[in-house]
């Protein structure tokens, strides 16, 4: 223990403190924390033979820590011993020994989510395993944010907020996106839209980059265009603006450049009519030509912007 741990202003060496485990062991002292010891050992310089060897030795002694070892051996496949089936033996004899961690819960739960290999899919079984691994202090945000998803879609919305708002206490991204979605939808809260645009943006602030919260935010500006919604005339200019920034991580959809398109049609026509105010037909010309590359039929406005300004070429 003592050069396994660096006790006592002793500098620490495992590889010491391994052969002096090894000597006790022998004279039949079977400490299971020795023997767990000894496999981790093993484990780290990849000698996974010896490691299991060891592990397999605290698993016939119904050593938590053994067993949840041998569980993630067969689970992240540690020297091509991946075994779904014996992961999740292992992690529940593990929980059933003693376990107090939260990580065999969280694995489990993992592995029934997403139905590994020739494991059936179990999603109301993973929910189950990550609430117990949240209980005994696992803070995954990626897992809380499933525990909400998973009553979302079993449409328990007041669940789903529940799980979302404590990823919002920890600014997690995707619970940030998630509640943006709730209140963009009305599904488990009034719909509100100036709600949803505050989540999507704190959710891009918290780092989520794959260009959703964008385009939602202008799908909401699209859809009140013409409303006194939040910025009046300015709602076509603001879904432009955050269509650009969505097409800038990556979303290309043919439906984002649709509304793209016709809200640079719009942004037009509100330089093109006599009942507009600030009629430029300059600008006007500059929307449409926009609005036409990205598919919009317009030639016969743009043709009236080029006759306006008596450029009959």
């Amino acid at each position: 223990d003592i050069y396994f741990e660096g006790k006592f202003n002793i500098t620490a060496d495992k590889k010491f403190a391994i052969k002096w485990y090894k000597k006790a062991y022998e004279k039949n002292f079977h400490s299971n924390e020795s023997i767990n010891r000894i496999g981790k050992y093993y484990n780290g310089k990849k000698n996974y033979s010896e490691a299991l060897k060891w592990w397999n030795i605290g698993a016939d002694n119904n050593y938590h820590k053994c067993l949840e070892n041998l569980g993630n051996v067969y689970y992240f496949g540690n020297g091509d011993n991946k075994d779904y089936k014996k992961a999740v033996e292992y992690f529940k004899r593990a929980i059933a020994a003693g376990s107090t961690n939260g990580y065999p819960e969280k694995n489990l739960g993992d592995i029934y989510l997403n139905g590994l290999s020739d494991i059936t899919v179990d999603k109301k079984q993973a929910v189950e395993y990550y609430k117990k691994a949240y209980k005994k202090g696992i803070k995954s945000d990626e897992m809380i944010n499933r525990i909400g998803n998973y009553y979302n879609d079993e449409e328990n919305y007041s669940e789903a907020l529940k799980w979302w708002h404590i990823g919002e206490d920890k600014n997690y991204s995707l619970c940030l996106e998630d509640l943006a979605n709730a209140y963009y939808l009305g599904e488990g809260v009034e719909k509100n839209y100036q709600t949803a645009i505050d989540y999507f943006k704190r959710s891009i602030e918290a780092g989520l980059n794959n260009g959703y919260p964008e385009e939602k935010i202008g799908n909401i500006y699209l859809a009140n265009g013409n409303s006194s919604f939040l910025d009046k005339e300015g709602n076509f200019e603001k879904a432009v603006e955050w269509y650009e920034k969505a097409r800038a991580k990556g979303i290309n959809s043919g439906t984002l450049i649709k509304n793209l398109s016709f809200a640079e049609f719009k942004l037009g026509d509100k330089r093109s009519y006599s009942f507009f105010e600030n009629i430029d037909y300059n600008k006007a010309l500059e929307w449409y030509l926009r609005a036409y590359e990205h598919g919009q039929k317009c030639i016969h406005r743009i043709a009236d912007c080029y006759d306006e300004l008596k450029n009959y070429d």
